[in-house]
């Protein structure tokens, strides 16, 4: 007969598995640990400390329940606070570190384990007598992996750092080696080793640096296996000088000559520098100087000016230096700053005052005509006037338009001669192809004049949320598409981004409801030209899954500067279940379920038990109370309303005699019944059996 004792134990479906793998982090590389780790060596009273990066190289989410260490003078001094989820492994970020700090305190052997869930790592340590090693100068000792700056060193010049070895001990302590390592780093310089200090006494040695790189340089000195790390930067200090053009810098090498320009007597043109510093460290400037005619600085920072290193348009000053002739004829001009000398060259010419129609106010050098916005494909107009207001013809030699999006000159043929006091027209035309800024030149006989426009362009349909099905419920997979109001003539993207909000009391999220490829939650989503549709992450459709909480699916799409929303509501269900097995044992009778409760209310349960003609067993049913196993279960699990069951029935008699078994399972909506459960025979029937 089946006695009515039971035995639950809930378990994790296998989806919610993962695997995961240790590495050893040296700061830099991280490097795949066997089960026997070597943290190193470490005198008494040092703290050696060794880092560890887990992953989870599965394709799901894992969930890290157990990190311990046990052992000796070995401590956990950062680990996650557990349980801890761990998603598939994209890159450094997503690793979890666990550091552990060995510090023994005397001399010997010492190991340790540690766990990580079902990774057990033995760690071993040793420790002996060691000197002390100190920096010339102090009286603290350095401790196993301090780090020893030797500061900024310019380049090809050496910087040496003393370093002592002092023995406290009380009998004498042979030093067997000394070893200096890493590009620019020498040493040990002055002293030969195996060295053996007495107690009481000490040893000197140096470690010099001398740098052949600008970057940062990286070393170690390796005192009998203890090991301290060496840093240096080596300097470089260079000056350069750039012109500026509002934009773009251009390197001005020294000595070489910048032309400013033509203008008219009375212009004024305006020539931008910038300074940038391209060395390591800072560079004190006294002030430039600039000599020749009709030339002045008309901007500058206040002098002496600290320029640090280069890291960005912020860190670079401007020098403005003004070309403001009086007469015709042609210029020039020395700039001097530090180490930087260039020569400035600009040339005076009787022109024409150009002014633009509808305005009388003649144009500076320089001076920028906005056409404003055009839509895609249409075109903008504007007139400009010559005017001759010297005394006797004026020639006009030369008139050109530059620039993506502006064409001209129209109306007028060039040369063109002006007698004195008349003028002459043209127009210069704006037709944008994109929807982006847009700047050009006008150039009247070298006088240089800005012309900018900004395109415009049509704006993205109309665009909408559409569900595969718009039937919710859990444990399916469904997709969504964005159709569009009519074809696009532009290109364009927006965020399709999925929330969850759950109607189950206490649960706020289920990890399982997520998008089936890309980031879990959040799509790109992208406009095509000529397209009926966009795409989200590349996709035609986007799939997603529902997972096995009850609540609602929330999608806002933001495109356009416009933002809408869908929602796919998932309605509390009676529980689902995937599969059930039942098998007869020596002595009882495993019956083991699994699928979902989208509610976590899931509480009694009856066995109905049927010999092998279909007849219920006099017993009766078996019921249960699982409600509290199942609220424990769920206020822990990871897997969202997922689950597996085992229920165990010791057996009196032969269990081969027991033809099937069904199962009732009830939560806050409702009860499932399963379909007739075939009972596996045990493997080796007794003899005698009674039911």
């Amino acid at each position: 007969m089946i006695r009515r004792t039971l035995l639950f134990s809930l378990l994790l479906p296998l989806s919610a598995l993962a695997q995961l793998e240790v590495f050893q982090f040296d700061g830099t590389t991280d490097t795949a640990v066997s089960s026997l780790v070597n943290v190193g060596p470490a005198a008494p009273g040092d703290t050696l400390v060794t880092r560890f990066h887990v992953r989870n190289i599965g394709a799901a989410a894992a969930v890290l329940q157990t990190v311990s260490l046990s052992g000796d003078n070995f401590t956990l001094t950062s680990a996650p606070t557990l349980p801890y989820t761990l998603a598939p492994y994209t890159g450094p970020a997503s690793e979890v570190e666990i550091d552990v700090a060995f510090s023994p305190p005397s001399t010997g052997y010492y190991s340790a384990f540690l766990a990580v869930d079902s990774i057990n790592l033995v760690l071993q340590g040793v420790s002996a007598a060691s000197v002390d090693v100190l920096l010339a100068g102090s009286q603290t000792p350095l401790s196993a992996g301090a780090v020893v700056d030797f500061g900024s060193v310019a380049l090809g010049a050496t910087k040496t750092q003393g370093f002592v070895l002092s023995n406290s001990a009380s009998a004498s302590i042979t030093v067997g080696s000394i070893a200096v390592s890493g590009s620019g780093f020498t040493g040990p310089i002055g002293l030969t080793t195996p060295v053996q200090i007495a107690a009481g006494q000490s040893a000197s040695f140096q470690v010099s640096f001398t740098p052949q790189s600008g970057p940062p340089s990286q070393g170690t000195l390796t005192v009998d296996g203890r090991v301290f790390n060496l840093t240096g930067q080596g300097l470089t200090l260079t000056l350069q000088l750039f012109q500026f053009d509002g934009t773009t810098d251009t390197l001005v090498p020294s000595g070489t000559a910048v032309n400013v320009g033509t203008a008219a007597p009375g212009d004024t043109i305006k020539t931008r520098f910038h300074v940038r510093n391209t060395g390591a460290g800072p560079i004190v400037l006294e002030g430039p100087t600039l000599s020749g005619q009709f030339f002045a600085i008309e901007a500058e920072p206040s002098f002496p000016y600290t320029l640090s290193p280069y890291v960005g348009l912020t860190s670079e000053p401007e020098i403005d230096v003004d070309f403001s002739p009086t007469l015709v004829g042609p210029y020039s001009a020395t700039l001097v700053l530090d180490t930087i000398t260039v020569t400035l060259q600009g040339t005076a010419a009787p022109s024409a005052v150009v002014t633009v129609t509808g305005s009388t106010i003649p144009l500076a050098y320089g001076a920028t005509v906005d056409f404003g916005s055009a839509a895609v494909g249409s075109t903008q107009t504007e007139t400009f006037s010559l005017y001759n207001a010297a005394n006797g013809t004026l020639s006009v030699n030369s008139v050109t338009v530059a620039g993506a999006g502006f064409s001209g000159p129209i109306g007028q043929t060039f040369p063109l001669q002006i007698d004195t006091g008349q003028s002459a027209s043209f127009q210069v035309l704006f037709e944008p192809q994109a929807g982006t800024p847009y700047q050009g030149t006008l150039t009247v006989d070298g006088r240089t004049f800005k012309l900018a426009g900004q395109g415009l362009d049509p704006p993205l349909p109309g665009a909408s949320i559409v569900f595969a099905s718009t039937l919710g419920a859990s444990a399916q997979q469904n997709s969504i598409t964005i159709p569009l109001a009519s074809a696009s003539q532009v290109t364009g993207n927006g965020t399709l981004t999925m929330a969850f909000q759950s109607s189950v009391a206490g649960v706020t999220d289920d990890a399982a409801i997520q998008f089936l490829s890309g980031p879990f939650r959040v799509a790109t989503v992208s406009v095509a030209i000529g397209a009926t549709s966009a795409t989200i992450g590349g996709l035609s459709a986007m799939a997603f899954q529902t997972g096995t909480t009850a609540g609602t699916i929330t999608f806002t799409l933001t495109l356009n500067g416009a933002t809408q929303q869908l929602s796919l509501t998932i309605p509390a269900s009676p529980i689902i279940l995937d599969s059930a097995t039942a098998v007869g044992l020596l002595g009882s009778l495993n019956v083991a379920f699994s699928g979902f409760d989208n509610t976590y209310s899931a509480s009694q349960l009856a066995f109905t038990f049927y010999d092998l003609t279909g007849k219920a067993l006099p017993q009766g049913t078996i019921n249960a109370d699982a409600g509290g196993a199942f609220q424990q279960y769920f206020a822990t699990t990871q897997a969202g309303g997922m689950f597996a069951l085992l229920a165990t029935f010791p057996v009196t008699g032969n269990s081969a005699e027991i033809g099937f078994v069904t199962v009732q399972i009830a939560n806050s909506i409702g009860t499932t019944t399963t379909q007739q459960i075939n009972v596996a025979p045990p493997p080796a029937p007794p003899t005698v059996s009674q039911i």
